[in-house]
């Protein structure tokens, strides 16, 4: 019994919380109270019954708090987890990446790239549409006209439509002017595989580089 008596200073804090609560000797009234305790526990000591009863007692007490402790920082842990988690998801909310296929040639990519960030002159984009004429088998593959009797009209409203008639016009333009190169090289493709033509690689190269200028600069 003497390591009850003793009341080593681990020991201490333990029976206070047995005692006192979870909060443990929190005055000096405590502490006197703690100590008078103490000194009835060693009084009592060299009785066997006691001691082997008061030994089992407290042994059983020291592990329902230490459950007790580990059970708190248990639930600390799953608390932080928790938090942590909730951080990472709400990153991951944010975070505007989207999935990618793999990377293409490094010239071309920087091609396409330059061509979404700058604008088509003008003069360019004609000498491009001269040189693709629609097939004559494809006769909605047309640019749309815009309404003429809007235009006739002189009126505030009038003229925001007609401005947006011809920005759009303007940008299915090249959305057609860029379908066709693509649909002259998949032809040409088709023809290879149908009808066993030489496929011609650096001459649909160039087609596909047109359209792909046409269809970017429908987003600029």
């Amino acid at each position: 019994m003497s390591d009850v008596a003793a009341v080593k200073p681990d020991d201490r804090v333990i029976i206070s919380k047995m005692i006192f609560g979870e909060k443990g000797l929190v005055n000096a009234e405590d502490s006197y109270k703690f100590n008078s305790i103490s000194s009835e526990i060693t009084a009592v000591s060299s009785n066997e019954k006691f001691n082997k009863y008061f030994s089992k007692f407290y042994k059983d007490r020291i592990d329902e708090l230490e459950l007790v402790d580990k059970s708190d920082n248990l639930t600390d842990d799953e608390d932080l987890n928790e938090v942590n988690e909730l951080m990472d998801e709400m990153s991951e909310f944010y975070n505007d990446s989207e999935e990618t296929s793999a990377a293409i040639e490094e010239s071309l990519a920087k091609s396409v790239n330059t061509s979404l960030r700058s604008k088509i002159p003008d003069s360019k984009f004609k000498e491009i549409k001269s040189k693709y004429k629609r097939p004559e088998n494809c006769q909605n593959l047309m640019i749309p006209s815009v309404n003429e009797e809007v235009w006739g009209e002189k009126h505030s409203m009038l003229n925001a439509i007609r401005s947006r008639d011809l920005k759009l016009q303007k940008i299915m333009g090249y959305v057609i002017k860029g379908m066709i190169p693509a649909i002259e090289t998949t032809n040409d493709i088709l023809k290879a595989a149908l009808k066993k033509n030489t496929f011609e690689p650096t001459k649909n190269l160039w087609k596909m580089t047109d359209g792909i200028r046409m269809f970017a600069a429908s987003c600029t």
